[in-house]
């Protein structure tokens, strides 16, 4: 029997395999992260494979609790390489950074904070809010996030100044 065979087989067999693989990958990248990098992650966080966290300064990366961080979402805590100057980013509570979404050195997000998929935020952002573009603006404020990272309030458009 091939390798691939026993692979159907086994997925086959247990159809819910998948999810738990999954499941057990990004628990290991958070404690990867967590404990031989020494980035600041909160309790129950979801960073997923190929997001970046900045490698030259991982202890400039705060993380608050309930956080979900999507594949290829890049965490910036240094202007460049070779740069002497390392600034701390953070990341508030509950937070959901889309994919491929790049947070630059030194930017504060605030608690409920979603970042859109592609957003580049190069400026601190208010809590419960949504961000999205690049650079990143406001699209809604005062939405409310539950526990499980559901929207339960949409919130509203800012004021136009």
């Amino acid at each position: 029997m091939s390798l691939i065979s026993r692979w159907k087989y086994l997925f086959s067999q247990h159809p819910n395999l998948h999810i738990i693989i999954h499941r057990v990958t990004v628990e290991l990248q958070v404690a990867y992260l967590r404990y031989l990098k020494k980035v600041d992650i909160g309790e129950d966080c979801t960073v997923h494979r190929h997001a970046k966290i900045d490698g030259r300064n991982p202890k400039g990366v705060h993380i608050g609790d309930r956080c979900r961080i999507a594949a290829r979402a890049i965490i910036f805590a240094h202007d460049y390489y070779g740069g002497r100057d390392a600034v701390d980013t953070y990341i508030g509570n509950q937070c959901i950074i889309g994919y491929a979404s790049i947070i630059l050195p030194g930017v504060r997000l605030g608690d409920n904070v979603i970042v859109g998929a592609g957003s580049v935020v190069s400026r601190d952002v208010p809590s419960n809010c949504i961000v999205a573009g690049n650079p990143a603006k406001i699209i809604k404020i005062n939405i409310e996030i539950d526990k499980h990272g559901r929207i339960t309030n949409h919130g509203e458009r800012p004021q136009k100044l």
